[in-house]
């Protein structure tokens, strides 16, 4: 059996293609895929009517293999068809000494493509010459590379309908070796017989499943096609005013550095110069308005939390009126600064404590509105903390008014 396992039949499809296994490794003709092969030999004895009925081929098998054929691929071939098929025995012969042997050839240059390389083998008196055995690194995946690219050079839509299964296929189908390429370049191009020599090569169709949109679809495009362009309207507006806020920075910036190089010396002026230009310029003026603002917002937010609270809490209305109490007697009595600085400070954590109290408790009620251990305990810690806080200004309080209150008091 001469079994040369170098042809394909089969356009496969997307899905199948892509299930698809190879026998050799990519981009050579060494096989690396066994249980591929495994498969093709199985088709080859059932297409050659041994169907191992006997749970063997009982026939001898002969091998055709490439010039110079790795060793590995022998031993492991050898290995499949003994173990597995159970072959009486086996040959191996270079295919292209058989074809030369079986067409009579006695002395001559043997000529073996294949799939990567094509092999130049002299042959003197029906015996080869190993020795004189010369190499190519020509053969049917670079003609099929070069074919491919004369269909791109020729039809550019081309490349995205065929595939590299059906290239090789061309080459196979159409592709031959001239035994007179000069006689027939010189009349390729002749009117007669040229129609005859032209090849229809119908692809793979597929048509395209037009979608039919209902008015209500349609409207809903239209629609999000408009607020697209508003959109895009906006972000152009949006780009020209960064850009004419950039431009109006660099005019400032400029203005400035001219201003600030007619008092500099020659030294500095190169220094200004040769620094990198800023981003975005801001003036000095404009950075301490905007710093000035943001203060101003700062302290803002703040009296308007202290009113709030003054509205809202009792307890903070109460510590008001105690407060301007305190700070009338701290006026009638006349008190020191260090007495101030004291009273001072015990009026702001009175107030501070409470502040907190009243955020925490406000906080509380948002995140639980209804009853919870955890809120309660929260607002307990917090009333506990202005307890502290008041009981530390009744000692203060006492300490600096107590022994002019008793003095006050008839004898």
């Amino acid at each position: 059996i001469l079994s040369d396992i170098a042809y394909s039949e089969i356009y496969f499809d997307g899905t199948a293609r892509g299930q698809a296994k190879n026998q050799y490794e990519p981009g050579s003709n060494i096989i690396n895929n066994w249980d591929v092969l495994e498969g093709a030999l199985d088709y080859i004895f059932i297409k050659l009517g041994i169907d191992g009925s006997k749970g063997h081929v009982d026939r001898p098998v002969v091998i055709t293999e490439p010039l110079a054929n790795l060793q590995y691929s022998k031993r492991t071939m050898s290995e499949v068809l003994f173990e597995l098929y159970g072959v009486p025995s086996a040959s191996y012969g270079i295919d292209s000494l058989f074809s030369y042997a079986h067409n009579g050839g006695r002395t001559g240059l043997v000529v073996s493509s294949a799939y990567t390389s094509t092999h130049l083998l002299p042959v003197v008196d029906s015996k080869p010459l190993f020795a004189q055995a010369t190499r190519l690194d020509w053969g049917r995946s670079q003609c099929a590379d070069y074919l491919n690219k004369l269909l791109r050079a020729k039809y550019p839509a081309l490349p995205g309908k065929i595939n590299d299964t059906q290239i090789e296929d061309l080459v196979r189908q159409h592709c031959y070796i001239s035994q007179d390429y000069q006689g027939e370049m010189a009349n390729y191009l002749d009117w007669t017989g040229l129609e005859d020599r032209d090849v229809l090569v119908q692809l793979p169709f597929t048509e395209k499943e037009v979608v039919q949109k209902s008015e209500e679809e349609l409207a809903r495009a239209a629609e999000k096609r408009k607020e697209s362009g508003r959109r895009l309207q906006e972000q152009a507006a949006k780009m020209r005013l960064d850009k004419l806020i950039r431009k109006e920075q660099e005019l400032e910036y400029y203005k400035d550095l001219q201003q600030r190089l007619v008092t500099a010396t020659k030294k500095d002026a190169r220094t200004m110069l040769e620094a990198d230009e800023p981003a975005a310029y801001i003036p000095p003026s404009a950075t301490s308005r905007s710093l000035l603002r943001r203060r101003a917002a700062s302290f803002g937010h703040a009296f308007r939390g202290v009113a709030g609270a003054l509205r809202s809490e009792v307890h903070l209305q109460f510590h008001a009126v105690a407060t301007g109490l305190v700070l009338g007697l701290g006026y009638y009595f006349r008190l020191s600064a260090t007495e101030w600085a004291l009273v001072a400070l015990s009026i702001a954590s009175v107030w501070a404590a409470e502040l907190f109290n009243t955020a925490i408790e406000t906080l509380t009620n948002l995140a639980s509105p209804g009853y919870h251990p955890l809120a309660g305990k929260a607002k307990d810690v917090a009333a506990g903390a202005v307890l502290l806080a008041a009981l530390g200004a009744v000692v203060v309080g006492g300490l600096v008014f107590g022994p002019r209150l008793w003095g006050l008091l008839p004898r």
